[in-house]
């Protein structure tokens, strides 16, 4: 009896702290939150924008996404031999979190279906690219860790 009544769904757990956490910040401390994200967002977009002119590389233009960013990887503007997803793992190694390299390559087959371009938005995206995201709790000092390695990275792995 006590089975057939068990919830095996997912735990409510992250449901009640974010609620708690919620109340404990009250209205204020929240709208304070979504402020600090929005800047940290416009910092991160400008940053990312001065790095990706600096190695030829631009920002996807998503005006309807204020969260995430897309930074091009041209294959050609890299040594040879390097894999663009190792950028992802360099940056992982040097304590940035978050970032993921897309490529036009991946695919992936389930059952009887090939998703090729797999991770992606689209299929055939003409270009690489790796995300970062403005999230909720970011600082603006971690933008410019970000930015300083993100940097640093490309200068050594590019031509």
């Amino acid at each position: 009896a006590v089975v057939s009544t068990q919830n095996t769904g997912g735990s409510s757990g992250p449901t009640l702290d974010l609620f708690i956490t919620l109340l404990s910040m009250g209205r204020q401390g929240l709208d304070s939150l979504l402020k600090e994200r929005k800047q940290v967002y416009c910092n991160l977009k400008a940053g990312l924008e001065k790095v990706a002119n600096k190695h030829g590389e631009r920002i996807l233009d998503t005006p309807t996404n204020q969260i995430s960013l897309a930074f091009t990887l041209t294959p050609a503007h890299f040594k040879e031999g390097f894999q663009l997803t190792e950028l992802g793992s360099m940056l992982f190694q040097r304590n940035v979190t978050g970032a993921r390299v897309v490529t036009t390559t991946a695919e992936k087959t389930i059952g009887a279906v090939t998703l090729h371009g797999f991770g992606s938005h689209c299929d055939n995206y003409p270009t690489a690219y790796i995300t970062f995201a403005a999230g909720v709790g970011m600082k603006l000092s971690d933008v410019d860790v970000l930015l300083t390695k993100l940097d640093k990275l490309l200068d050594k792995v590019s031509l």
